[in-house]
């Protein structure tokens, strides 16, 4: 008898969950899997022009350096600045090694001994902690060669994908149960957060190729973690950044701050500014034009967001395959510019 009742609720259970889970389709975004938001809504539509994705080189064939987050581990915009500038690149991933400068420049002579360009990436909302960090550590113990080497990305050849998975089980219950809950909250006029992630109204509907294309999902990161900076404690990153450079250039290395900026930023200017909408000051991008001596990631995507779509992911907040390819074509031009390399491009677009 009560093997026979909780057959019948597991099947009740089926029936109202499988034709969800089929609706909601696959997930395959940080921010949809995070916030309990649908693929059906958020998910990228078409198809996609494949980016090529290179094979990790040999250490002694490296010529620039890689320490980044999340936004260099797959490799995408190294693969293409390879391309236009015949570089090979190693990248190192930032949360798994702590770095002691004192160590750190001559660890990345020894293993690579033609590096020339040392790339410092990170994302926007990390940045002033991360350049603070770098320069002022107060690690004393260097490196062993096992967790250098455990910090080194490695990638294997291939391309993007063209097409988003659409079909694929979704077996979590508390997902798909919050996820029909937000399906209500959509057509707020008002910018509402999910679990850390922030829906809020664009005013255009042109920005991506997902269904709900007049909302922007974005981390609620992007707005807390910049509630402490202040004119000083930004301008303290940038000095500690053009302290650890000197030691950088005291090694033959040309050192290179590459911040990638949040989804926040390079969507504000389209976002709908309400009561419920909070946009931080944009003080870190005033103090690197200022500065006049780095690489602005935010003016080069910025030029593009309102002209084609899906430049960043509209379910993640990571950029898409073009994204990246226009991150690396402003890091290939911005090293061409101060005499890093001739500019030799192997593709024209």
């Amino acid at each position: 008898m009560y093997i026979r009742y909780f057959l019948g609720v597991y099947l009740g259970l089926c029936s109202l969950f499988l034709p969800a889970a089929l609706y909601f389709q696959a997930l395959t975004g940080g921010l949809t899997r995070i916030g309990y938001l649908s693929e059906n809504n958020f998910g990228w539509n078409g198809s996609r022009s494949a980016q090529q994705i290179l094979k990790s080189p040999p250490d002694e064939d490296i010529h620039v350096v890689v320490v980044g987050d999340s936004f260099s581990n797959p490799n995408i915009w190294q693969s293409r600045l390879h391309a236009k500038t015949g570089f090979n690149v190693a990248s190192m991933n930032c949360n798994n090694v702590q770095v002691n400068p004192k160590c750190f420049l001559k660890d990345i002579k020894n293993r690579y001994p033609k590096v020339k360009v040392l790339v410092l990436q990170t994302v926007e909302r990390f940045s002033v902690n991360r350049m603070i960090s770098l320069a002022e550590s107060k690690q004393e113990q260097c490196l062993s060669t096992a967790q250098f080497a455990n910090g080194i990305v490695r990638t294997e050849p291939g391309v993007t994908s063209r097409d988003r998975r659409i079909f694929g089980p979704i077996t979590d219950i508390i997902y798909l149960f919050r996820t029909f809950l937000n399906e209500f909250r959509l057509n707020s006029k008002d910018s509402f957060i999910t679990n850390g992630v922030y829906v809020s109204n664009l005013e255009r509907k042109d920005l991506f190729t997902s269904k709900r294309s007049d909302k922007l999902l974005y981390v609620r990161d992007d707005v807390k973690l910049k509630e402490g900076w202040s004119e000083k404690t930004v301008s303290r990153a940038f000095q500690a950044f053009s302290h650890f450079s000197k030691s950088t250039r005291d090694h033959s290395i040309h050192p290179v701050l590459f911040v990638i900026p949040d989804k926040l930023s390079a969507y504000s200017p389209y976002l709908i500014k309400n009561k419920s909408t909070t946009i931080p000051r944009p003080i870190f991008w005033q103090r690197l034009i200022e500065n006049g001596n780095h690489i602005n990631p935010l003016s080069k995507l910025s030029g593009y967001v309102h002209r084609e779509k899906d430049i960043y992911e509209p379910n993640d907040s990571h950029l898409s395959p073009r994204g990246y390819q226009l991150i690396a074509d402003a890091l290939a031009d911005y090293l061409s510019k101060n005499g890093t390399f001739k500019k030799e491009s192997n593709i024209d677009n």
